[in-house]
């Protein structure tokens, strides 16, 4: 008994052994979007394009979730639904309160579709052009590369 065990243990090592090399080959990462950082007292921010408007956003790797400004929800035409169960507050104790869909989300050459974020409960920044934040639920998706240096952010895939 114990030799079968010993056995397929061996055929296992093997069998991880020789393939290790091939999932290695076929890990690549791929550059989806090469975006221009603009250092600012607010945060770090991206161009985008929110249903077809240039505006800026925030990339908040601390934060759990995508955050859009209500001014740019309003002026964006964004549709909104209140939020029913559960509690979420922002680090001054507001409730957000309503969550926006935002139908179409270019970064660079990255377009995404049907976006939920949260309203933020008051004004993120007084600067029209800057309409919310990405956070985590939007980042996770991709490798993310940050040279300050030369003022990029790059996603991969």
């Amino acid at each position: 008994m114990f030799k079968i065990g010993l056995w397929l243990a061996g055929v296992a090592a093997l069998a991880f052994v020789v393939t290790a090399p091939a999932r290695a080959d076929e890990c690549r990462l791929v550059m989806v979007a090469s975006l221009d950082v603009e250092q600012s007292p607010h945060g770090l921010l991206v161009p985008v394009s929110i249903e077809g408007n240039a505006r800026k956003m925030i990339i908040d790797t601390g934060s759990p979730l995508s955050v859009v400004d209500p001014a740019a929800a309003a002026d964006l035409h964004l549709i909104t639904d209140r939020i029913f169960q559960g509690f979420m507050f922002d680090s001054a104790g507001e409730q957000f309160t309503t969550m926006a869909k935002i139908g179409d989300l270019t970064l660079g050459n990255l377009r995404a579709r049907a976006i939920r974020a949260l309203v933020f409960p008051s004004r993120i920044t007084p600067d029209p052009q800057i309409a919310g934040l990405l956070g985590a639920d939007f980042l996770r998706h991709y490798d993310m590369e940050l040279d300050l240096a030369a003022h990029k952010l790059n996603l991969f895939s």
